[in-house]
């Protein structure tokens, strides 16, 4: 690798560590809190090709005042807003009726990789909810009278323990939500290849009267669909969850260290160091030595991204895993991207994913400080070899960024996504376990 490269690849933010920190913060907490909000989308799915842009890529005064702007109308939408549950046709007292969020679909990636974030309550609470606030399942009901006592079981079922709330409804002719606490098993849920139809049973007491059941059905998706957003068509609002990307990046996965003995082997690097060394053009031979270990299995780009069940509200995209990409030999963009990322997060370099439209691809930090940092086209894997052809690709995939970067800062549309792993992680991103099966 030649002396100095990384000074005609590197990027250095307008001001150092200014990208590196809260952009996954505000899409976490935007997205998971508004994860109810919404009931319809379009289907949109990120496929392996970028649509071109003719945006200028300097960073003006102007920009960043405009960033500024933005940040502050973010926290006033996110200090306004309360999670709000689905619209019921429930036109006499006492009706009720079973919801489940996300168009009743279960998504695996989501419940496993969201189990432990701590996102703050509305406040104030919502006095219409009982239970969790931020519950995918539960039941409406009109409240026939003042005081009404009410008790909701939801029995156990094949990705869930039972569950169980009561509660009091003070306001008379009032919808309220009862939302229980959920147990998932998620050890099921891991292993959830195939979309499967769920019916679950909600059975409703009133006043201590005999319960009444109802059931709806739900469908669980694979634990390879990964939810992205879904947009209102009544108002065009949306939930963007695409920070789930970072679920699939997974630095434990025992297929990480095989890579790193085949990187090794290369003789580009000695070891892997992260950034010790301190040198960014170091930084970049490590990348480059996996991509080289990579190159030498064959992986070869895939544009397959269908997900394993369509819905017309929540738009979702397959990923592959570690282990599906790498014994398949075929990755997509994101397939690639979080590949790479994993092998990254594991050695001390720390990654992000880009996101532009239609299209993903791989960034890292050449520094801990993030005051510069590189941007890889993953699906050029199998396009050419050798250094020169590397250092081309790495220079492209940059000009890209750059082309978009007032899009990056902005940080005002969902299209142009920036997801910092090391970030999501201490959010409480957590990732997909490996399973032999």
């Amino acid at each position: 690798m030649a002396a100095g490269l990384s000074g005609k690849t590197r990027i250095r933010p307008s001001e150092p560590g200014q990208k590196a920190s809260g952009w996954t913060k505000k899409l976490i907490d935007q997205g998971v809190s508004d994860i109810s909000e919404n009931n319809d989308s379009d289907d949109s799915e990120l496929s392996g090709s970028d649509e071109d842009s003719s945006e200028d890529s300097t960073v003006t005064e102007e920009t960043e005042e405009s960033e500024e702007a933005v940040e502050e109308e973010n926290e006033e939408e996110s200090e306004n807003s309360t999670v709000q549950k689905p619209e019921m046709k429930l036109a006499t007292p006492g009706d009720w009726e079973p919801f489940i969020e996300m168009d009743a679909n279960f998504f695996p990636s989501f419940l496993i990789s969201t189990s432990i974030i701590k996102l703050d309550a509305p406040e104030p609470p919502d006095p219409t909810i009982h239970g969790d606030q931020g519950g995918l399942i539960g039941i409406g009901i009109r409240n026939p009278a003042k005081g009404t006592r009410v008790r909701l079981t939801i029995s156990e079922n094949l990705i869930m323990n039972a569950a169980t709330i009561e509660a009091t409804l003070e306001k008379a002719d009032e919808i309220y939500f009862l939302c229980p606490q959920i147990s998932f098993k998620y050890d099921i849920l891991l292993k959830q290849r195939q979309p499967l139809p769920l019916s679950i049973n909600f059975a409703l007491s009133v006043n201590g009267k005999e319960p009444v059941t109802r059931v709806k059905t739900a469908l669980i998706r694979s634990i390879n669909d990964c939810p992205t957003f879904y947009t209102s068509l009544a108002d065009e609002s949306y939930a963007d969850i695409s920070f789930l990307f970072a679920a699939y990046v997974n630095e434990s996965h025992p297929m990480i260290d095989v890579i790193l003995r085949e990187a090794l082997k290369t003789k580009v690097v000695d070891s892997f160091t992260g950034y010790q060394s301190g040198d960014d053009d170091e930084v970049i031979r490590q990348v480059y030595a996996i991509w080289k270990a990579l190159q030498k299995r064959g992986i070869k780009y895939s544009s397959i991204t269908t997900p394993s069940a369509h819905s017309e509200v929540v738009s979702s995209q397959n990923v592959r895993f570690i282990e599906e990409s790498l014994n398949n030999v075929q990755a997509n963009c994101v397939d690639g991207s979080v590949l790479i990322a994993s092998v990254l997060y594991k050695i001390g370099i720390n990654p992000f994913l880009v996101i532009v439209p239609g299209h993903m691809y791989l960034g890292f930090y050449l520094d801990e400080k993030a005051e510069s940092y590189c941007c890889l086209e993953t699906t050029m894997l199998s396009a050419g070899k050798g250094e020169d052809f590397f250092v081309e690709t790495l220079q492209e995939t940059m000009q890209d960024f750059q082309k978009h970067e007032k899009k990056f800062i902005a940080d005002d549309d969902p299209d142009y996504q920036i997801i910092d792993i090391d970030e999501a992680r201490k959010l409480g991103i957590v990732p997909i376990a490996f399973s032999s099966n």
